[in-house]
């Protein structure tokens, strides 16, 4: 599990507000479950792979379009070589272009729509070619230029206004403002470093300067999950890398992570993972990042 505080690598998202790279990956590889306080979008230009979303995993081909809203909980796992699109904006790249964006509105893919999109004709070459150009900066080390940012913005605004337009996302309201975004994300990044720990809702909400039941639906609309349901998501996240990447035993690991019993953390790994942790280790085995 990763809390991100930070955009992507040799950008300077402080004076953008938005970070865009294209990746090359090799099969098998995987990204951890992670989450940040600003959007991002993921394009799989080529390839497929496993994307796990909130706990929920979806096979995924190219042209597969993703839209993370602030908190939510994603990461991948290749099944082949894949390059994919991944940019990363905060919600200040949208206020500074829209003076009617209001500063508790985010997008998001529209709740009648399948947790991604497929897209094709236009929508894929503007993203293809996106791709194209910002691999080959990385690769080469090229920082790109004022013109180069305009475009790469232009790009992406039009992009976006395009799927607004025809409802495959839309802005959703009521998350709080910036500040209280932040103030969350400081408990999740808190949770996520002390798996083992037992933040209890009342303390969570002390920190944030929330009250209980303002913190409770904030928590709620930002991550769609109730605070204890995410609390015991992100410890079972946390025990699969244990399974994959350490010898300790599965009571070890229910532990480490302060459950109150291996049968106990058995019985809620399968429910996430319709499996037990055993059988989890011995399907996924010791892999390297």
């Amino acid at each position: 599990m990763l809390y991100q505080r930070e955009f992507q690598n040799n950008e300077e998202p402080a004076k953008h507000h938005i970070s865009c790279f294209g990746y090359e990956t090799e099969a098998d590889r995987q990204y951890p479950t992670h989450c940040h306080a600003y959007c991002e979008i993921s394009y799989l230009v080529s390839g497929e792979r496993y994307q796990i979303i909130n706990g929920q995993r979806y096979k995924v081909e190219p042209g597969s379009f993703f839209l993370f809203s602030p908190l939510c909980m994603h990461g991948y796992h290749n099944i082949t070589e894949c390059q994919d699109l991944v940019i990363q904006f905060s919600s200040d790249f949208l206020y500074q272009v829209s003076s009617s964006l209001q500063k508790d509105q985010v997008l998001e893919i529209s709740p009648d729509a399948e947790p991604f999109l497929m897209l094709d004709g236009e929508h894929r070459k503007s993203l293809d070619d996106l791709y194209q150009k910002r691999f080959y900066n990385r690769i080469c080390n090229k920082k790109g230029n004022l013109a180069e940012e305009w475009q790469m913005d232009a790009v992406i605004l039009q992009f976006l206004a395009k799927l607004l337009e025809n409802g495959s996302i839309q802005l959703h309201q009521g998350y709080g403002g910036k500040e209280e975004i932040q103030q969350i994300s400081d408990v999740i990044h808190y949770l996520m470093a002390n798996p083992a720990e037992r933040l209890d809702m009342h303390e969570a909400s002390r920190r944030c300067g929330l009250s209980y039941y303002a913190f409770s639906r904030f928590f709620h609309e930002m991550t769609g999950m109730g605070y204890a349901e995410y609390g015991n998501l992100i410890r079972i996240r946390h025990t699969e890398e244990l399974l994959i990447y350490s010898d300790m035993s599965v009571e070890e690991i229910s532990r480490a992570v302060g459950m109150s019993s291996a049968n106990y953390y058995t019985r809620l790994f399968k429910k996430v993972n319709g499996m037990s942790p055993t059988k989890y280790r011995s399907v996924y085995g010791k892999r390297q990042y």
